[in-house]
């Protein structure tokens, strides 16, 4: 049975929510890797779940980098969460010799996990802000023994380069969050249609997904606050300047660089194959979805998908 609040996610989120959901709620002796870039919601939803589950054991939470990475440390992290659930968040972060200990941790043949007895039944959640290509093709962040281990499930939540539809309802969602002037009792003005059209045509921007629309609501009640005979279309003048100035969420590298190499000793095939997947990854960041590029490019959605 679908959740409500999920029902209310425009797709993909719906369907990639409802997957976490149900590796959270129901049996199966299997990890999940949870992607999204940064502010897609990945703690929120996994809290959201959690915290309705009647569980015997507990829900513990590893931030990475970590600098004990020693056999006890993880062999009683993997005891406390028995019964439970084990989040690891950015998982990109954890050293290699932790990644080699949790491997033999989690190899198993009964669905219990141990480093020498394998006795505790644990969910296991690993989270990252990577593109899948940065955590699969290279050894840089990942071994590719552990990147198969903990990728049995995997799932993403869309950001807001991929989606634009239901962005107005998120945004109306933050500022309902935010209770602004729930403490006094006053009602502050509702940003007005003018922000959220902006909003919906510039989504492809706000590489900082719902903490952008954090950031917005909260310049927007100030700025009322600060001035009360502005209009709205005035406001929104203020927050694009300010947004532009010093909201704007700052790059950071996540997935593979889009420089193509010849390797000496692949065989045709295998360049056309990498050339093809270096060229799609240029041009979704690029135009920001792979909808959008097809249609610049003049290339076909479905064969360019396939890519």
């Amino acid at each position: 049975m679908m959740d409500e609040l999920i029902k209310k996610q425009p797709e993909p989120r719906q369907s990639r929510i409802q997957s976490l959901r149900n590796y959270l709620q129901n049996p199966g002796y299997f990890s999940i890797l949870l992607l999204g870039e940064r502010g897609t919601g990945k703690t929120h939803w996994i809290n959201y779940f959690t915290e309705k589950l009647p569980l015997k054991g507990n829900i513990v939470t590893i931030n990475c980098p970590l600098h004990e990475p020693l056999e006890e440390f993880w062999d009683s992290t993997f005891k406390v969460a028995n019964n439970g659930y084990l989040i690891i968040d950015e998982v990109e972060k954890l050293d290699k010799k932790s990644q080699e200990i949790i491997l033999q941790i989690m190899s198993t043949g009964n669905g219990r996990y141990g480093f020498i007895e394998k006795e505790h039944l644990v969910r296991v959640v690993f989270t990252s802000s990577y593109d899948i290509t940065a955590l699969r093709d290279t050894e840089e962040y990942l071994t590719h023994a552990f990147f198969d281990r903990i990728a049995q499930l995997t799932t993403e939540l869309p950001s807001f380069k991929e989606i634009d539809k239901g962005i107005r309802d998120d945004f109306k969602a933050t500022w309902e969050k935010m209770a602004f002037g729930k403490a006094t009792g006053e009602k502050y003005r509702k940003p007005g249609e003018s922000l959220l059209h902006w909003l919906k045509i510039n989504s492809n921007i706000l590489h900082g997904n719902f903490r952008d629309l954090d950031k917005i609501a909260i310049n927007w009640n100030q700025i009322q606050l600060n001035d009360n005979t502005l209009d709205d279309r005035t406001i929104l003048e203020k927050i694009k300047q300010d947004f532009t100035k010093y909201y704007h969420f700052p790059g950071h590298k996540t997935e593979l660089h889009d420089t193509f190499h010849f390797v000496k000793g692949k065989t045709k095939k295998e360049m056309e194959d990498e050339w093809r997947r270096t060229f799609k990854r240029w041009a979704k960041r690029e135009y920001g979805t792979l909808k959008k590029a097809t249609k610049a490019l003049g290339m076909g959605e479905r064969g360019f998908e396939k890519w």
